[in-house]
């Protein structure tokens, strides 16, 4: 695992996925929250990303492709 950025919200890094290399950006628990509030407010974040994500994607705009998205672990 390489990381290439570490911001206040996300962990962004190079693994593999199913043979492939890909990026991978897990957002980061705020321990500061109420655990039932943080995690409802980084499941439903990640949720909308990857939707505009591949939304946007179909509408021809160049992004990243959406392979898996970890609802409980994001």
């Amino acid at each position: 695992m390489e990381i290439i950025k570490r911001g206040a919200e996300a962990l962004i890094y190079v693994d593999y996925f199913e043979g492939r290399k890909v990026i991978v950006k897990e957002r980061i628990k705020k321990t500061y929250r109420i655990p039932e509030l943080d995690f409802q407010l980084r499941r439903d974040r990640t949720r909308r990303e990857a939707k505009l994500l591949t939304e946007a994607r179909k509408a021809g705009v160049p992004t990243p492709q959406v392979f898996y998205v970890d609802e409980v672990n994001s």
